[in-house]
């Protein structure tokens, strides 16, 4: 099956809204970055189940993240990033945080917080802002892409 770049961008759209819930995978009840990336890959035959896991805490571990990225995607230098790649981020000292670009300073991202009581946030589309960038560790990309005709 072709996808194309439009497709993943669509589908990702889709989530927006799915209230953020860690190891989540259900489209508009719950999902975490990961989850994310893998409900977008599921959808369009991109992922099969062996590439999901959901033995991750609540802040990953940047290397294991890493290694599965490394083994699943197509590694993209930084500047030759687009539409639908897969963003890395490490808002701490590991990366950790998952996206997909949209456009070209936009990302769709499951972004989870806690009130102390209960965890809130869930699917936004955001643009990329200084932070975002400084926090930008690596860019993947989908194997067998098909740009649309």
């Amino acid at each position: 099956m072709s996808v194309t770049t439009e497709q993943i961008v669509a589908e990702a759209r889709s989530w927006l809204g799915t209230p953020f819930v860690h190891q989540g995978r259900l489209k508009g009840v719950g999902v975490d970055c990961a989850g994310l990336v893998v409900g977008v890959a599921r959808a369009l035959g991109l992922a099969p189940d062996y590439v999901d896991r959901l033995d991750y805490p609540r802040q990953p571990i940047g290397r294991d993240m890493g290694d599965r990225l490394d083994r699943h995607l197509v590694h993209v230098p930084l500047p030759e990033r687009r539409a639908a790649d897969v963003l890395w981020f490490a808002w701490a000292a590991n990366p950790q945080h998952l996206g997909i670009l949209t456009g070209r300073n936009t990302v769709i991202h499951a972004y989870g917080y806690d009130t102390g009581r209960r965890q809130r946030g869930g699917v936004v589309e955001t643009h990329l802002t200084g932070s975002h960038l400084a926090a930008l560790r690596r860019a993947y990309r989908f194997p067998d892409l098909v740009e649309a005709a």
